[in-house]
Parts: structure tokens; C-alpha cells; sequence
């Protein structure tokens, strides 16, 4: 009798470790990479900033168990076009880019803005053409609207990141750059702090852009990745935990 008690306690354990096991292997590892970009999401923020905390809770709501990869955003981009990674996360929609990626629902909002040295006495009311004699730097890898990135009016100058941008504006290299306004903020609090009032911003947002997770069109299953992300993103917000997230933003959360 107590063999038997034994037998049946052995096969309660292989069953429930078969159990186990059977979870481990649904609960499927996603990469998702993108660049520094605080205070939205990097590396230095908790939580990899309350943006990527967004898309990393997105997931795991739905059984997958993410990660993410900092890096250059035109590298970044090209590692999920060629699949070395899963997903871009944080990505702008454009036409263009909808040829080689598919796109979830947005995630969030942002405003891009200009921001110009007021010695250029630049002038902007949603006119480009108020643009055409300056040096306007923008970010490698970035786009912006369909109208400002089909203009050959404009002198647009490449820099490696936002953060180059600001740089070269307070240098007096650029009059204007395009920055996300909060982003701008950011890097004058952290970097340039007392530096600013040579700069001013202009007129209305060039554009409110969502920010996406976008997956290549050449991923095995990119359409049920996508579909996933948007359950659990929808899970997110029912549950009341989005809102969590971004009214907390970079606290400890």
C-alpha cells in the first residue's frame, strides 16, 4: 500500500512538471530594440522608462517574456527589417516604412516640434516656406511629416541623434532643428542646463505622432505578433494599468 502511495506521489510530480514545463514553453521570448531616448525610454531610466515599460507590461500580459536592446534607431531599425530582433519598439508610422514593417495600435502620443535660435529671427505658422533659407538639422533614421519629408526646398541637415542636434543648434552649426518637445527638455535639463534662452520654439507642432511597435512584413508570424501586442496593450488599459504606468512615468514603478 505504501508502494502505491509512493507510485501515485511520483506520477502527481511528473504530471505537474510536465504542467510546469508546458507553461515555460508558451510563455515565448520577444526582443524588441530601439534607441535612447529619454525620458520616454533608455537604458539609465527604471523600468527602461515608462514607454518601454508600456510595451515590456504589453507583452507579458499576454504570456510572452520581452527584453530590449538600446541602440542607434537606424541600426535598430535595420536589425528587426533583417529579424535579428523581433520588433521595433517605439517606432513612428510613415507609408514608406509601412512597406517593410506592419505597425500595432499606437502606444502613446508625441509632439514634434521646431526649435530655432532666436538670432535667425525664424518665423513659423505651418508654412515650410518659412524655412527655406536655414539650416535645418534633423535626426538620422527619423521621419517626420509627409509634407516636411518630400520638401527638396528645405536644407536639412543629419545628425546622429537628438541629442547631437541640440548640440549643434546651441554651437550655432543649425538654425532649427526638429526635436520632440519633451525630449528637447530633457537633454537641456540633464546636459545644457542654462544654455536654452538662445533658443526658442516655433509656432504650432509640426506633427502629433503615435509611437508603435512595428514588426517586419518578413517575420515568421509578424501578424500574430502584432495581434498579440494589441490584445495586451487593450488589457493594459481595461485593467487601469496603462494609466498607472504614465501617470507614475519614470518613478520607481
Amino acid at each position: 500500500m505504501r508502494n502505491m502511495r509512493v507510485i501515485c506521489c511520483s506520477a502527481m510530480l511528473v504530471l505537474c512538471s510536465g504542467a510546469s514545463a508546458q507553461e515555460n514553453v508558451g510563455a515565448a521570448p520577444v526582443s524588441l530594440t530601439t534607441c535612447e531616448w529619454a525620458p520616454f525610454y533608455a537604458s539609465s531610466l527604471p523600468k527602461n522608462g515608462f514607454i518601454a515599460h508600456l510595451f515590456l507590461e504589453a507583452f507579458k500580459s499576454v504570456g510572452y517574456v520581452p527584453s530590449v536592446t538600446f541602440q542607434d534607431w537606424a541600426e535598430a531599425m535595420k536589425a528587426v527589417e533583417v529579424s535579428t530582433h523581433d520588433a521595433l519598439l517605439g517606432a513612428y508610422y510613415s507609408d514608406k516604412r509601412a512597406e517593410t514593417f506592419l505597425f500595432s495600435n499606437p502606444v502613446y502620443t508625441v509632439d514634434n516640434v521646431f526649435i530655432a535660435r532666436k538670432a535667425c529671427r525664424a518665423k513659423y505658422d505651418g508654412d515650410l516656406e518659412n524655412l527655406h533659407s536655414l539650416r535645418i538639422g534633423v535626426s538620422k533614421g527619423y521621419t517626420y511629416s509627409s509634407e516636411f519629408d518630400c520638401e527638396e526646398e528645405l536644407s536639412k541637415i543629419v545628425a546622429a541623434n537628438p541629442q547631437e542636434l541640440v548640440k549643434r543648434i546651441l554651437n550655432d552649426e543649425l538654425d532649427v532643428i526638429i526635436i520632440q518637445i519633451d525630449i528637447f527638455l530633457e537633454i537641456i535639463r540633464t546636459t545644457y542646463s542654462g544654455q536654452a534662452d538662445s533658443l526658442q520654439a516655433l509656432g504650432p507642432s509640426l506633427t502629433k505622432k503615435g509611437l508603435f511597435l512595428a514588426v517586419s512584413k518578413d517575420r515568421k508570424n509578424a501578424e500574430k505578433l502584432i495581434e498579440d501586442f494589441n490584445k495586451g496593450l487593450s488589457l493594459l488599459v481595461k485593467s487601469g494599468r496603462y494609466t498607472e504606468i504614465v501617470n507614475r512615468k519614470n518613478n520607481d514603478q
